[in-house]
This record gives C-alpha cells, structure tokens and sequence, in this order.
C-alpha cells in the first residue's frame, strides 16, 4: 500500500527478481510486524508446469505474540502478470495453522491510479493496522496464549540460515 498522511504499513511485501533472460529467479517476501520490525525470506523461484512457484520456510521472524515460532510457511504465487494470486499456509506440527490468501487483478501504475486509490480508500493504511490489533485483542479476550514480544533477545537471520549458525554469526551461543 503506498504511503498515506505519512503512515505506510505493509505486512508483506512480495518482490520477483527476474535475470538477464527475463525468466524469473527469486521471489522475496519481506515480512513486517507491528512492532516496526522486518525480515526478507530470499528464495530460488522454480515455477511448476502450471507456473505457480511454491516455497516452503521455516518461520525464521516474530510476527504475532500469539504464534509461536515453531512454525513452517507454505507460499504458493503465481508471478504477475493479468492476475496476482498469494497463499500462505502457515502450520505447526499438527498441521495448518492459518491460510492466508490475496488475490487482485493488475492496473496500470500511474498518477491517475494512485489519486483514485487516495480518494476510495484514504484511510486504508490505518484500517489494517487497526484491523490487526482488533483481531489481537480478540484473542486475548477469547484467553488465547500471549507470549509477549522476543525484543532485543530474538535473533534475525538470513532465509536458509539456521538457527545455531545465526547465533555463532551474531557471537550469542
């Protein structure tokens, strides 16, 4: 979502990275939580013959303090092009845990589109975030586990690292 009144709030962004040949080669999804936070999982994009490209990751960021980090991420995209369409399946070991899905269709990136987006949904930035932090109290009424924000504690990574060579690399052991 672009940036409105100064405020930007994009829970995921999803970046295709195309080579010389023009043939798609990673897909990065940049993970944000409410907490300002941020991580990229930077992974290799091999499309299946029906071009959806999948990827599954384990869940290496914190994003909500009712999930746990023991988690996989399932991605299933289909790069651009008329359409866009994005599912993640995120499970734990008893199996999926939450799906998530988005879907539109392409328009034209212009100062025209961009007006007409500001003028229908001008507080839209502010609604998710909002609509983030409803569903958590939500959760928390409903007695759902808080298990609070890692802080300064967590260790970031890079996608494919683990978890003990993260902690040689940033000298925690």
């Amino acid at each position: 979502m672009p940036r409105m009144f100064g405020y930007a709030f994009n829970p995921l962004s999803v970046f295709f990275c195309y080579g010389p040949d023009d043939r798609l080669q990673s897909v990065i999804y940049e993970v944000k939580n409410t907490f300002g936070d941020q991580h990229p999982y930077v992974l290799p994009a091999e499309p299946d013959p029906d071009g959806a490209v999948r990827h599954d990751q384990v869940k290496e960021f914190f994003v909500s303090p009712f999930i746990g980090m023991d988690q996989v991420y399932r991605f299933t995209i289909r790069p651009p092009g008329a359409r866009l369409a994005l599912r993640i399946k995120q499970a734990d070991a008893r199996g999926d845990y939450l799906i998530a899905t988005q879907s539109g269709a392409a328009v034209p990136l212009s100062d025209a589109t961009l007006a007409r987006i500001a003028l229908r949904t001008p507080w839209a930035m502010f609604k998710v975030i909002a609509a983030i932090h409803w569903q958590a109290l939500r959760l928390w009424i409903k007695g759902a586990k808080f298990l609070g924000y890692p802080g300064e504690d967590r260790v970031i990574q890079p996608a494919g690292q683990t978890h003990q060579a993260a902690q040689t690399a940033s000298g925690r052991h």
